[in-house]
């Protein structure tokens, strides 16, 4: 007797092997995108492992030759690796010690300047004009001297790591106290001549 008829079988192919992960690949996703057929989907899992320090580092089980690699420690977030074994470049400092050192005197400049022009009216109905003369000298020294520390310092300041802010505050009050004192003093040369 002979067999019954049987449907066609379709040609069999191979089952396709996996590729081999790239070396640029993630290790923690996988190779293709895995969808449910059904619709159900499973419980999220959590985005790192557990047992994790980092979340850079690779989990316990990885099953591939690379993982190893992946696991080393990473360096804290906001350091930048170093090339080539160099040090690392340490952080700018925060403060800027000139500068402020500038700035104080800038001000104390200023304030000099701001109690000479309310002292001196007073002085001169009162002591007369040869007091109102001296003390004018007196106080525009005084003041000449610590504007052209400050302007000093404050360009010192500026080429120094860290903030400049001060700094600049300190070379443009210092620049502008000597520019007055000095066209002052030039003014009343040209009065007495």
């Amino acid at each position: 007797m002979s067999e019954p008829p049987q449907p066609p079988v379709p040609p069999t192919t191979p089952p396709e092997q996996p590729a081999p992960p790239s070396p640029h690949a993630d290790p923690a996703l996988p190779a293709a995108p895995q969808h449910p057929s059904n619709g159900s989907y499973p419980p999220a899992a959590a985005p790192y492992p557990a047992n994790a320090s980092s979340p850079q580092a690779a989990p316990q089980g990885a099953s591939h030759p690379g993982a190893a690699a992946y696991a080393a420690p990473q360096p804290p977030y906001g350091t930048a690796p170093t090339a080539y074994g160099a040090p690392a470049d340490t952080a700018p400092s925060t403060a800027n010690p000139l500068g402020r050192l500038a700035f104080i005197i800038a001000l104390a400049s200023l304030a000099l300047r701001v109690l000479s022009t309310v002292i001196m009216p007073f002085l001169a109905i009162g002591s007369g004009y040869t007091l109102y003369g001296v003390m004018t000298a007196v106080f525009n020294l005084l003041v000449l001297g610590a504007a052209a520390a400050a302007l000093v310092l404050g360009f010192l300041a500026i080429r120094r790591r860290g903030p400049l802010l001060l700094a600049g505050i300190a070379i443009g009050v210092g620049g502008s106290q000597v520019v007055l004192v000095v066209f002052g003093w030039l003014s009343s040369l040209f009065f007495y001549l």
